[in-house]
């Protein structure tokens, strides 16, 4: 009967609803998402985006600190506004924006045991604990926005899965409703039966699940309303009155959950006309190809990374969605690897380090400091608690250098201010905890070299003199295994290198050791390749063809465009970027230390540069080597070669900037001790061409004071600068790619072990993995196998980019199949092979997930010989030949023996050797592993750093 009452109810219930077109008053107002906040309102005047959202912030008492993760967005044409956006309100502006937190990491509240935790860092002097991420006020309102996004829609549901997942979603939808009703009524004394009367669930939905609720029957209509009034009692009946849950857990609850139930929540998400990924690639990732689209996500914890969307997806019909291989994302950088940013018009550059590391990334003061606050005036700079004041903030801390200040038992000494750096640690930057120790890292102040053997090495001609080494052309042999998985035939190559002998007089290595010591922490494509050091006192380096840039500029001065020398620039400030970022030194750059690995002239697209080693460092010099160095080396490392910091590079630079304008002369040439000597004591200054449009940055790196010279950051924004405003500086054709041209484009990963260049890290090792995985992943999607992954057909590019070669055995399966059966004879590499392709010859897509648990093992053991996997299954199953090894080793499979795993193996291996291919992990679930592995390792050196 009740039922029944309720039935008559719901049908003569009828509501008149009246739509009214949305109304913007005139002026500038800025909403907020808490109900009981009014809007903020300009009806004249000018503002920047920055000062709405700091009166905004004070609105809602958000701390300086959390506000900076807010931003202003206009919901109608769905665009963010930067803070130097300039908002000039008159009679005519009818604007309405809305302050929302835009800059959100996914697991802040920790409550995520299977994601690392995101926190603050904390300004302490003597600890490096953490901090949480939000204060009160920013959680609130971030509660606030979360509701409203989760209700109308602007953060959509996942996409189901299955018709399971489909019910799952909405149990969760409903459940999200049970927690907003109850934080709502929290602390009203409601009793609990008034709940579902007072607060209608439907206005705690999402507006789709509101409008699929409405086509549905009226007896399901009335199943949900009941099934949800006892789910609300129960609730808080168990939970509430009988549990000291606060509103604040309800608040965290809510959110955490939103990051699961929809779909990519606080992320962003592009889809650009066209986009370009160059990335140590031979061709461009997308052109805006009519048959596809191409996405960009950017997300706080992920960092950036794209899709290739074919247009049919946007076609499909409706209904449960399954995954394909475009839900795989294809990661670009994490936000620690990018150095600038580009906008012009409606074009975004990104611009990332090349294999950029986290290396002594402490940046701290290291000395005792005092944080005093400065006050700015529209007049200047005040220092708070003092009546001085100066138009500029440099002007200021300049004339507070050496002043003391003093209170009642307190004197201090101003010794100088303290200017953000780049990549300094700082309670504006988040990281993450894992739940297990991070590895502790390599210091900088351990000597550590690859040594190679006497007999590998052939020297041959002389080619010159360094500052206490004789430098010789010369081969290095490199010995390797055929890997066909039955001879085990030792092979040679040969490479050329050079040989950098340290002179008959010069006995004491320890300072050559330490030059070696600092290349073996760099890897970039601008840097040239240290293969180790002999005992015999012989330092082995890359051979580059076209050899130092100022003997090829000064050979070839008639042919060198101002184009050429700019691109050569920007690769010099590239790779001096990244150094600067490790916290390394080079030391002395010049012309003579820049290798030309390509010309680039006649048409051979762009130059392409290396930078040498520094040689022996300025530290250990006599004075008069010092001066022989006069002008590169920097006027403070004269005075005292102890003095050696980021800045002296800076000044290199400059120098080194000099000689590329005029053609690689060198500055001062004709010049003795005595006059260079003179030349810095005066601080002199090189003469600079009119023409140049490098002057005016030549003479900033140059400037005699350490402090004012500029970051390489700002060296690299400048560059940038100057090629948008002189486009005669970039005339001509400048490909799209920058090609590393040199012979290891192509090595593979046990070559790399014989020369000490093996995955050194677990970071290196991710990557390596996870390009492996992508690489599998999209060959099985397009239907193809490989059948004949391992490690010798992974070929490696650079330090951050691996590729799968030979696909001599690659086979496609047809549509309507799973597999592909084998039917011709041929050798194979059987120590790599899934049971089913040694016993049916069939193979599946899982087949090749088999192999790649292999080539893992090897890549896991360095590809050492001892862990040869032929050499590993025939001590297992016994020295046998022909069709006999193949018996016994589908024997040993069946009885589930595998190679070992080696120590601190991932289980992931074993996952992949699963006896049956419906047993074993898929490439996609492993791309999702790895991708998480990475995440955690970058973020955890990061945060050792």
């Amino acid at each position: 009967m009740e039922f029944g009452r309720q039935v008559l109810e719901k049908l003569q219930r009828k509501k008149k609803m009246s739509s009214t077109m949305p109304l913007t008053l005139q002026g500038l107002e800025v909403h907020f998402y808490l109900p009981d906040t009014h809007q903020i309102i300009h009806l004249k005047g000018s503002f920047s985006a920055e000062e709405l959202c700091i009166d905004a912030a004070k609105k809602l008492g958000v701390s300086p600190l959390c506000s900076t993760l807010f931003a202003l967005y206009n919901e109608v044409s769905l665009t963010w506004f930067p803070p130097n956006y300039s908002f000039v309100i008159d009679e005519s502006t009818r604007l309405k924006l809305h302050y929302r937190m835009r800059f959100y990491f996914s697991n802040w509240h920790g409550t995520d045991k299977d994601s690392p935790a995101v926190l603050r860092h904390a300004l302490k002097r003597s600890s490096s604990q953490e901090t949480a991420v939000l204060d009160l006020p920013s959680l609130t309102y971030l509660y606030a926005q979360s509701q409203y996004d989760f209700q109308s829609g602007l953060a959509p549901l996942r996409s189901p899965q299955s018709e399971e997942d489909t019910q799952q979603i909405e149990n969760e939808c409903l459940g999200m409703a049970v927690m907003a009703i109850s934080h709502d009524a929290m602390g009203s004394q409601m009793p609990t039966r008034e709940l579902t009367r007072i607060f209608k669930y439907k206005n705690y939905i999402p507006l789709s699940f509101r409008q699929d609720i409405a086509q549905r029957n009226i007896f399901t209509r009335m199943r949900i309303a009941n099934v949800f009034k006892a789910f609300l009692e129960e609730f808080n009946d168990r939970t509430i009155q009988n549990s000291s849950v606060s509103k604040h857990y309800l608040k965290v609850k809510y959110i955490s959950t939103l990051e699961n139930l929809t779909e990519r929540f606080g992320c962003e998400v592009f889809e650009p006309s066209l986009l370009i990924i160059h990335e140590n690639e031979d061709d461009a990732s997308g052109f805006g190809d009519k048959g596809a689209r191409h996405r960009v996500l950017v997300s706080g914890t992920g960092g950036i990374k794209w899709q290739k969307v074919p247009v049919e997806q946007s076609q499909q019909s409706s209904g449960p969605k399954h995954p394909t291989k475009h839900d795989v994302w294809t990661t670009f950088s994490n936000f620690s690897e990018i150095t600038h940013i580009v906008i012009r018009d409606s074009t975004v550059t990104v611009y990332k380090q090349d294999d950029k590391r986290m290396r002594d990334n402490s940046g701290g003061i290291l000395k005792t400091f005092k944080n005093l606050q400065i006050q700015k005036l529209e007049s200047g700079y005040r220092l708070c608690g003092t009546d001085t004041e100066k138009p500029t903030l440099r002007e200021l801390t300049d004339q507070l250098s050496g002043q003391r200040l003093s209170t009642e038992s307190i004197v201090l000494t101003l010794d100088r201010g303290c200017p953000p750096q780049p990549n300094e640690v700082s309670n504006l930057l988040m990281v993450t905890r894992p739940d297990t120790a991070a590895p502790s890292s390599l210091s900088q102040g351990i000597t550590v070299f690859h040594r190679i053997n006497k007999e590998d090495i052939i020297q041959d001609k002389h080619l010159g003199k360094g500052t206490r080494t004789n430098i010789y052309s010369g081969r290095l042999k490199i010995r390797s295994y055929d890997d066909d998985g039955l001879s085990g035939l030792q092979r040679t190559e040969e490479v050329k290198v050079v040989l950098k002998v340290l002179g008959a007089g010069h006995r004491d290595i320890s300072a050559f050791l330490e030059t070696v010591s600092l290349m073996r922490h760099i890897t970039h494509k601008h840097m040239a390749l240290l293969y180790g050091i002999c005992m015999h006192i012989i330092m082995v380096e890359e051979f580059v063809q076209h050899g130092p840039l100022d003997l090829f500029m000064r050979a070839h001065r008639a042919d060198l465009t101002p184009s050429w020398k700019f691109q050569v620039a920007e690769q010099l400030a590239s790779v001096l970027s990244y150094l600067e970022d490790s916290k390394l030194v080079h030391g002395f750059l010049c012309t003579k230390n820049i290798l030309l690995a390509k010309d680039g002239l006649e048409g051979q697209g762009a130059p392409f540069i290396k930078l040498s080693d520094p040689g022996v460092p300025i530290t250990v010099l006599s004075r008069e080597e010092c001066i022989d160095r006069i002008p590169w080396i920097a006027p403070e490392c004269v005075k005292n070669p102890k003095a050696l910091s980021v800045a002296v590079d800076k000044w290199g630079f400059g120098t080194a900037l000099w000689e590329i304008c005029h053609n690689g002369e060198a500055p001062l040439r004709d010049k003795q001790r005595t006059e260079k000597e003179r030349f810095y004591e005066a601080e002199g200054a090189l003469v600079i061409p009119n023409s140049s449009e490098l002057a005016d940055l030549i003479t900033h790196c140059m400037n005699y004071d350490p402090r004012k010279r500029p970051f390489f950051r700002a060296i690299v924004r400048e560059l940038d600068r100057i090629k948008e405003q002189n486009p005669s500086v970039v005339s001509g054709v400048i490909p799209l790619q920058e090609t590393d041209p040199s012979v290891f484009e192509s090595r593979f990963l046990q070559t790399i072990r014989k020369l000490g260049e093996v995955l050194c890290n677990k970071r290196m090792y991710f990557k390596c993995n996870l390009c492996i995985l992508q690489g599998m992943e999209y060959l099985g999607s397009q239907n193809y196998i490989h059948r004949d992954l391992a490690a010798r057909n992974v070929l490696m590019e650079s330090e951050t980019l691996v590729k799968i070669g030979d696909f001599g055995l690659t086979k496609s399966i047809k549509d309507n199949e799973e597999y592909y059966t084998v039917r011709e004879d041929q050798d194979s590499p059987v120590y790599w092979y899934a049971p089913e392709c040694l016993i049916h010859r069939k193979f599946y897509k899982a087949s090749d997930v088999w192999s790649f648990g292999v080539t893992l093992y090897e890549l896991m053991t360095y590809c050492e010989r001892k862990s040869y996997p032929p050499d590993m299954f025939q001590n297992m199953i016994g020295r046998s030949h022909g069709q006999m090894t193949m018996a016994r080793l589908v024997k040993a499979l069946e009885e589930g023996r595998r190679l070992p795993c080696p120590p601190s193996c991932p289980d992931v291996m074993r996952r992949c050797w699963g006896y049956s291919p419906e047993d074993r992990v898929d490439f996609k679930s492993l791309i999702e592993v790895f991708e998480r592995l990475l995440s955690t390792e970058e973020l955890s050196l990061a945060r050792s750093c």
